[in-house]
């Protein structure tokens, strides 16, 4: 099947140049591909590379547009409703399978057996995509940390601050940042209340969605809303916010607001980055400020990591992290094989990861990747959706963030690897299960009141934490809580 594929394929290529004249310019059918991050200078000399692969293997070209990291949850959500792309990245925001069930995305099923080496890269990660009932997304089989607090290690030092390493010392530096800049909050991104609840709490939930979460130390559903851990991250958020720590604009503030904090740090007027992902502060932060200072440091304390039963990203990814090819994509059989090619060939796959050899990036000696010598702007990296573990080169960053991205990466990979058979890491609350308890599930999610609680906004924490709750239970919530434990029970068994 795949030698007729394949001539199939080559009569594309073939007649694709029928037609023109030696003197004229060949032209190819474009796939056109978003992502996620900052376009890399002289990109075209990435596409000249690409496309000596692309026009000769598969009769096209790929051209990809860039998006900030910012509320990429409305960004994508508007260009797949506007069917803008052929491919396109999903991550942790964005709700992949919502926009699937309704038809936005081409089922690959029908397909496979043209991408066999897909087939087996996935099998060989514990994934049947053959015995997928639909299969609209090829999910990212990227293993690695979860999220954590960035900061300037140089001014701990510089400030005598004891080593930071749980809420105590992290709180510490928090207000010694505010005292030493006190024009910005050291906190203005939205999201900051889910990793303070895992600082607080040392990892010791599962966020299931919907106020629901898993105990991970003895194996329990529970309602986060009712764990005393919770109503202490709630009076933690109002006494940041009423303090400082927190911007009093967070309400304001877009999701995932790491860009202007970059911006800041650029400048030094900011000196942590209290909620983003490892893979972010590798990928955007770390070469753009050594570049423009090598004597600072920085650190990470990794919430996820902190507690040894934690099964946060670096199992269940999977679900999270991804490529889809758009339904409406004119080229769907050279959209999939280029799916085949970028997970599995290594050419067209550091091309889209790290650009071109000696522009973009350096190989060691040893084959990994070094950025030496190469200026910030040219760094290309954070290729949502496709950068996985068997394909990743080893990177070797500079200073003394490459002790740090080693250690937190070795150590991921030893709780990956022990948690990885369990249970508590596939679970996860599927939607169109619990279709009768739509309303309180959307109540929860668009409550006004919980994020005003959440940020830190109002006063009478308890009273109105209490009145929020009450209200998701008028609306059958412990009818939903007790529909999901019962799910999780028989998922056990």
């Amino acid at each position: 099947m795949k030698k007729i594929y394949g001539l199939v394929l080559l009569l594309w290529i073939v007649l694709a140049g029928c037609g023109k004249n030696d003197s004229e310019e060949q032209s190819y059918p474009v796939l056109r591909m978003m992502t996620m991050g900052s376009e890399p200078a002289q990109i075209d000399i990435i596409y000249e590379q690409l496309d000596k692969l692309t026009e000769s293997e598969l009769g096209i070209d790929v051209r990809i547009s860039f998006y900030q990291w910012e509320d990429e949850e409305d960004t994508l959500q508007k260009l797949v409703n506007a069917n803008s792309y052929d491919i396109y990245v999903y991550g942790p925001s964005f709700n992949s399978e919502e926009l699937a069930n309704k038809g936005a995305f081409l089922d690959m099923t029908g397909y496979l057996e043209m991408v066999p080496e897909l087939v087996e890269f996935y099998r060989m990660q514990g994934i049947d995509l053959a015995g997928q009932e639909n299969l609209y997304c090829l999910p990212q089989m990227m293993e690695g940390s979860g999220s954590g607090l960035f900061y300037r290690e140089d001014l701990r030092k510089e400030w005598q601050l004891e080593p930071i390493s749980d809420f105590s010392s992290v709180e510490n530096y928090l207000y010694r940042v505010k005292e030493e800049y006190p024009e910005t909050s050291p906190i203005n991104d939205k999201r900051f209340f889910t990793f303070l609840l895992n600082l607080k709490s040392g990892a010791r939930y599962k966020d299931l969605g919907y106020g629901l979460g898993l105990d991970l130390n003895n194996g329990e559903l529970v309602c986060l809303l009712d764990t005393q851990e919770y109503r202490d991250t709630l009076q933690t958020a109002r006494k940041w916010y009423r303090e400082g720590i927190i911007s009093p604009d967070i309400l304001y503030l877009q999701i995932n607001n790491t860009m202007s904090t970059l911006e800041m740090m650029k400048q030094d007027k900011a000196a942590v980055e209290f909620c983003n992902h490892f893979a972010a502060i590798c990928n955007n932060y770390v070469m753009v400020l050594y570049e423009i200072n090598p004597q600072w440091e920085f650190g990470w304390l990794d919430y996820d990591l902190m507690n040894k039963r934690c099964y946060g990203s670096g199992t269940d990814i999977t679900k999270l992290f991804g490529l889809a090819i758009g339904k409406r994509c004119q080229y769907q059989e050279q959209a999939i094989l280029f799916m085949e090619k970028i997970h599995t060939d290594a050419r067209y796959y550091n091309l889209l990861c790290y650009g071109a050899e000696g522009i973009h990036y350096r190989l060691t000696p040893d084959g990994g990747i070094s950025y030496e010598g190469i200026p910030g702007g040219n760094v290309f990296r954070g290729q949502v959706g496709l950068e996985q573990m068997t394909m990743s080169l080893t990177q070797q960053y500079p200073g003394s963030w490459n002790t740090v991205y080693l250690d937190v990466m070795e150590r991921s990979k030893e709780m990956c690897e022990e948690n990885r058979s369990s249970m508590i890491s596939e679970f996860m609350i599927e939607d169109e299960k619990f279709a009768e308890y739509q309303a309180v599930m959307a109540a929860y999610s668009e409550s006004k009141s919980r994020q005003l609680l959440e940020n830190g906004t109002i006063e009478n924490v308890e009273e109105e934490a209490d009145a929020f709750r009450g209200e998701l239970t008028s609306l059958g919530y412990e009818n939903f809580l007790e529909a999901v434990r019962e799910e999780w029970e028989n998922y056990k068994q």
